[in-house]
């Protein structure tokens, strides 16, 4: 279904933007994305991109709830991954200034 394929297509696209260090179009893509997705599985990863281009932009309230949001999904659905949210936030933490 179209649907379905432009989702998954945004959310590369919004992946590949965080790789050449263009946060706000990764944002802005993940962001559609986001609106495709239906369950928390699936919104997992986008979460983790969006919060991770919000962490380099410096907008650490804003990357803490959507870490905050794919480390609770992992939990849920592919816990043995889960450490890795658990990392990122601590990174978040440790640039933000806040403990």
């Amino acid at each position: 279904d179209e649907h379905i394929l432009n989702t998954i297509l945004f959310a590369h696209i919004g992946a590949n933007y965080t790789s050449l260090g263009d946060m706000q179009r990764a944002i802005e893509y993940s962001l559609l994305a986001l609106e495709g997705y239906a369950g928390a599985s699936g919104r997992m990863p986008v979460w983790c991109n969006v919060g991770v281009a919000y962490t380099s932009l410096g907008e650490y309230q804003e990357a803490e709830k959507y870490l905050f949001l794919a480390y609770h999904a992992a939990l849920e659905y592919y816990p043995v991954i889960a450490p890795e949210f658990l990392l990122r936030i601590h990174v978040l933490y440790d640039g933000s200034g806040d403990r």
